[in-house]
């Protein structure tokens, strides 16, 4: 039987012209908020391989039309061997994506593009978002002061002074924002910490959502929760944290409550948060100070919770 054979010939040619790379790809850009907004770069290597010198163009017209991309330079001279850096620039206008193909010329030749560089990229709007779904505040007794701390971050914006407002569908609640790194976010300034403090003298449980404006309106919102309870089951986790810095007091007619002592309360006023468990002693740990990062408050120490366990183990195996 016969073999099908084909002959297949091809020729190297040699290129005359160089780029790298030939599709510019931006992703995803924010929009950039202020003035003078500054776009984004990339740059473009050409070069020239062949031994005599090279005149290059691109289609203005085409690049101009996109409204987003520019090229500096657009045409120019390479001699034979050189190389040359070709900056591309791109700054969207909405949040949409954006694609251009821009033909190249070799020596005036404008009847057929030697080559077409891509130029992609997508815009997206300036944001404000945070390092938490929630802010959830700890459980405290009346009139004794909670706190949790988050931080404020953005993408995009050039200057910007952060408005907060609690909502009040619930109705005013006694919730005090501090911010002690200032109100403004811009270039140098990525993020803000803030303080959250709730202090009530009656029994109240609630959830409710902390807006934060920007300069065009938009609203940015994250969620706050928070318990204040004359109820020992309610407060237990603060008991747990704040060990022997609380007495119990007693009044004529008058339930019993649970007061904070006066050293204790000194205390706060240094850390800004109640009780000497929310310093840096050498009872706190690395690990203490992480999880207070994540939850923006002194989570009840890691001791504590191993005999609260050893506890429940006990009683399981006591009455299981």
């Amino acid at each position: 039987m016969a073999v099908l054979k084909r002959v297949i010939r091809g020729v190297g040619v040699k290129p005359r012209f160089l780029l790298e790379p030939t599709v510019v790809n931006f992703k995803t850009k924010v929009i950039a908020k202020g003035s003078k907004p500054l776009p984004f770069h990339n740059d473009i290597t050409i070069s020239n391989p062949d031994h005599s010198a090279i005149m290059w163009s691109i289609d203005r017209e085409a690049i101009d039309d996109s409204k987003v991309f520019q090229m500096n330079p657009t045409e120019g001279r390479l001699e034979p061997g050189a190389t040359s850096t070709v900056r591309v620039t791109f700054n969207p206008l909405e949040p949409i994506e954006y694609v251009c193909k821009v033909p190249l010329f070799l020596d005036g030749d404008k009847s057929k593009p030697y080559l077409n560089i891509e130029f992609m990229g997508e815009g997206a709007d300036a944001k404000i978002y945070f390092d938490r779904r929630e802010v959830l505040m700890p459980c405290t007794p009346l009139d004794i002061p909670t706190m949790a701390t988050f931080m404020v971050c953005h993408n995009g914006y050039e200057n910007l002074e952060l408005r907060p407002k609690i909502a009040n569908e619930v109705g005013k609640l006694p919730i005090e924002l501090n911010f002690p790194d200032g109100h403004n976010l811009g270039v140098t300034k990525q993020k803000l910490k803030v303080e959250a403090v709730f202090t009530s003298s009656k029994p109240l449980s609630f959830t409710t959502f902390i807006d934060f404006f920007d300069d065009e309106g938009n609203k940015f919102s994250i969620p706050i929760s928070g318990t204040t309870d004359n109820s020992i089951f309610t407060i237990f986790s603060f008991m747990q944290r704040n060990p022997d810095e609380y007495s119990l007091e007693v009044g004529k007619d008058r339930p019993i409550r649970l007061i904070q002592d006066a050293a204790s309360d000194q205390e706060s006023h240094k850390t800004g948060l109640p009780g000497k468990a929310f310093s840096k002693t050498g009872g706190s740990s690395v690990i203490t100070r992480t999880a207070k990062s994540l939850v923006g408050f002194e989570p009840v120490p890691m001791q504590v919770l191993d005999e609260n366990c050893k506890y429940i183990e006990r009683w399981y195996n006591a009455t299981m």
